[in-house]
């Protein structure tokens, strides 16, 4: 909880970073509420975009966060 009552959202997603731009102007256009996003980088590295498969990193990232902001 912020420090006018409100509660933060956080946007977990498969996309990779360089989307960043496009989805922050999509998610104004359509008023979604604004919130930290957390993407994805490419790359050919274990835990990479091009080499993970599936989206088990969102359930990774959004536990990490439930610890961190309960």
């Amino acid at each position: 909880v912020d420090g006018r009552g409100r509660v933060p959202i956080f946007y977990v997603s498969s996309s990779p970073w360089n989307l960043y731009d496009l989805l922050e102007d999509f998610m104004e256009l359509n008023a979604i509420p604004p919130g930290p996003v957390f993407l994805r980088d490419l790359g050919v590295d274990t835990g990479k975009f091009i080499k993970t498969q599936g989206h088990g990193h969102k359930l990774e990232r959004a536990s990490k966060l439930i610890e961190r902001f309960p």
